[in-house]
């Protein structure tokens, strides 16, 4: 006859709950936590402590798939570049660099930091040299010389980068949650200063307070859209023959240049 005593019927059973299953640690795990972070908090919220303890893991097991943080960082902006669509290369040159600018301009807004992680740096993955070489094969085939086709590629995105890490210090100064909050912040900032400008004297500040209208006109958007032309233009100056396959598009919220008349010579 057994001795062991019964469960009281008023005790419930403990429910066991399976333990949870930790996600397998890789280097494709490591550096999409990393670029989690970043777009939360920003290049100094990114650690190797933070990144393991979000991981469930020490330190240490990190380094048997990065190097450093460095390394790290270089893998995040690889992470988020290969967002980037391979541009539409049956336009004509220029149309493939406003593609290419306006979709990494894109890039760099939705990911918090990431411009910064452009400077400084040559990516090398797979999908930013896929798009290197496109938009090289576009520029020379299309008659630029490659000297400056292969300067273009660098100074543009040295241009994209400086205009998106611009809007994220205007976002942190006016205290926005987002773009859409910073540009309105950002309107009565150039309101304000537009008002002080005004109240300038005129004959030490005679230009200034002459053209207060098309130097305190168009948004963000307008004025990027305007250097990418300026570097474009600038790259038919120096290769004519591109020029011919320009297409006609205009835009309307670009200021152009009117043409100087030229004074009529006086008969002798």
């Amino acid at each position: 006859m057994s001795s062991q005593m019964p469960e009281p019927p008023w005790r419930r059973p403990h429910k066991t709950r399976a333990p949870k299953q930790r996600k397998p640690l890789s280097r494709d795990t490591i550096v999409a936590k990393a670029l989690e972070i970043l777009d939360a908090e920003g290049i100094e919220g990114v650690s190797m402590r933070r990144i393991a303890a979000e991981l469930g893991t020490g330190p240490a097991s990190l380094y048997a798939y990065v190097a450093d943080k460095d390394e790290l960082l270089a893998a995040v902006n690889e992470l988020a570049l290969s967002e980037l669509a391979m541009p539409n290369l049956d336009q004509p040159w220029q149309d493939v660099v406003r593609e290419w600018a306006q979709s990494t301009y894109d890039l760099f807004r939705r990911h918090r930091d990431l411009a910064r992680l452009s400077f400084a740096d040559i990516p090398t993955g797979a999908r930013a040299l896929d798009i290197s070489e496109a938009i090289l094969r576009s520029l020379i085939e299309g008659g630029v010389e490659v000297q400056d086709a292969a300067w273009l590629i660098d100074r543009m995105v040295l241009y994209v980068g400086a205009d998106a890490v611009e809007g994220y210090l205007l976002q942190e100064r006016f205290g926005a949650t987002d773009a859409a909050a910073a540009e309105v912040a950002g309107r009565q900032w150039i309101a304000d200063v537009k008002e002080y400008f005004a109240a300038l004297p005129p004959d030490r500040y005679p230009m200034i307070t002459s053209h207060l209208a098309p130097m305190m006109s168009g948004g963000g958007d307008a004025r990027f859209e305007f250097g990418m032309e300026l570097l474009i233009a600038g790259i038919e100056a120096r290769n004519p023959g591109s020029a011919t396959k320009r297409t006609a598009k205009k835009r309307a919220d670009v200021p152009r240049a009117k043409p100087v008349k030229k004074a009529a010579k006086k008969s002798k």
